[in-house]
């Protein structure tokens, strides 16, 4: 029967060895980015610029101070929800085939290298501004099918090397095109990241999917997990973002009656009064005293408009006092810190008092705006 191709021995092989490959690390990858960005949106949200560099983004005034970790933590650090969709879209698609392809071990050293490759390329290319996302790792992993069809070309099955060159390489272009069309593209990161996964791709040999690891790669697996967790275990030693709470509200209103401007003045100084203590914190975390003195500023001025707030009805009242007493306590931590000249403990210790009392004033505050407040068109929206 002409026309009829027959799959060889050695290509059958390939190809059951392929399917049976077990896909691991792909998905813990995957766990670990929405973890953090679970982490990071209740600790002040993911586009916020504090919280991204307490939680490791790549920074470089932080790097050259010796934060070096930086240059693997924002690899699972994403900025936005479209950023982490968009992007565990792309790994849930290339992910699962270069692991099957190169196994759990060599996985992992691609994804990382070429995930720190991109910080770097971004650290020296695109210094200034704050960025993260593992877009640098996938291309790094789009790199290395690319590289695995034209260095094994004569090892694997052809359609299987048509099938990789065709798709992979519309894919890089498209992609990289779109970043040199958007400004808040980091495309030095994708660049790098694709040629460090095209050059670890061409030195690692060649294994048939389905064989077992050696023990090197098994080896570094667990070296890869360790590096991991001693990056974010000094993320954690260091963190000196926003506190993570499930406490993270503020208010938005919809006016409803005559006396609209009243609660857009009473709402108005709530945020502005927890923004400020929020800030107050973070920067007494840091134990950075010019930060504690440009957020005391911020806290004199939301005292201020506290205490000409209106009145709405007797418990408002008493919750705006409460918000009143806590937030002059924040500022004459603010002021010891000024004369001290630096965060001492009592300072912190302190500051978490302050924290817990303004929790207590949060919840009751939405237990107001449930009863009370609703009548008035105020409701509560979760913080970005």
């Amino acid at each position: 029967m002409s026309g009829v191709g027959v799959l060889e021995q050695r290509d059958y092989e390939f190809v059951v060895g392929l399917q049976r490959s077990p896909v691991r690390f792909t998905y813990i990858l995957l766990g670990i980015n929405f973890l953090l960005f679970v982490l990071m949106f209740f600790a002040g949200g993911t586009t916020n610029n504090d919280t991204l560099r307490a939680f490791g983004a790549k920074w470089n005034p932080a790097i050259d101070k010796g934060e070096f970790w930086r240059f693997l933590t924002p690899v699972f650090l994403h900025i936005g929800i479209l950023h982490i969709l968009s992007n565990s879209y792309a790994l849930w698609v290339v992910g699962p085939q270069v692991e099957r392809l190169y196994g759990g071990g060599r996985y992992m050293l691609l994804y990382l290298g070429a995930g720190i490759a991109g910080v770097g390329a971004s650290y020296y290319f695109n210094p200034q501004p704050l960025s993260a996302g593992a877009s640098g790792a996938i291309f790094g992993l789009f790199g290395a099918l690319l590289g695995f069809g034209l260095r094994h070309r004569n090892q694997i099955p052809p359609f299987f090397r048509q099938a990789v060159i065709r798709s992979v390489l519309p894919v890089i272009g498209i992609n990289l095109l779109i970043g040199y069309s958007m400004s808040i593209v980091d495309n030095s990161a994708h660049i790098g990241g694709l040629v460090a996964g095209g050059l670890i791709a061409a030195m690692l040999p060649f294994q048939p999917p389905g064989e077992t690891d050696g023990g090197g790669f098994r080896m570094f697996q667990a070296v890869t997990i360790g590096a991991i967790a001693l990056a974010f275990f000094q993320v954690y030693r260091h963190y000196d973002g926003p506190p993570i709470s499930l406490n993270g509200y503020s208010v938005s209103w919809t006016p409803s009656d005559g006396g609209a401007r009243q609660t857009r003045d009473f709402v108005s100084v709530i945020n502005e009064a927890q923004e400020a203590f929020d800030h107050s914190i973070t920067a007494i975390a840091s134990r950075e005293t010019p930060r504690v003195a440009e957020s005391m500023n911020e806290t004199a001025a939301a005292l201020d408009h506290l205490r000409r707030a209106p009145s709405m009805d007797e418990t408002a009242d008493s919750l705006i006092q409460d918000l009143l007493d806590v937030m002059e306590s924040q500022y004459k931590i603010q002021q010891d810190v000024g004369r001290a000249g630096l965060v001492t403990f009592d300072h912190e210790i302190r500051a978490r008092e302050n924290m817990r009392r303004n929790a207590e004033i949060r919840r009751t505050f939405r237990d107001w705006v449930d009863t009370e407040g609703r009548r008035r068109g105020i409701e509560l929206r979760q913080k970005k």
